[in-house]
């Protein structure tokens, strides 16, 4: 799906979700999402690459549609910054 369409277009997801993960979504997410994402991180210490693993699926996977529907190297523009959409938050830690 995303990934394989990552690959036809010749987008690589280290381009933007290295900085994502580094970062831990500091400068990529809107901050009442990020403070969610950091409490869960300290929270759950030992699962800390889980954490930040679901919060990169969920971003994924809300925004999936517009990344499929996208041909070219554009699809990174919006990874800038990313979505300030609620069901973010509702969707990652819903089952934490």
């Amino acid at each position: 799906d995303v990934h394989a369409h990552f690959r036809a277009v010749g987008v690589d997801s280290v381009m933007f979700v290295v900085k994502w993960l580094l970062c831990a979504f500091l400068n990529t997410l809107p901050f009442e999402v990020t403070v969610r994402v950091w409490d869960n991180l300290f929270a759950a210490r030992h699962q800390a690459p889980r954490v930040l693993l679901q919060v990169a699926l969920a971003v994924l996977s809300l925004n999936k549609d517009s990344i499929l529907a996208k041909s070219d190297f554009k699809i990174l523009l919006p990874y800038k910054k990313l979505c300030s959409d609620v069901s973010l938050i509702q969707i990652l830690f819903w089952n934490l």
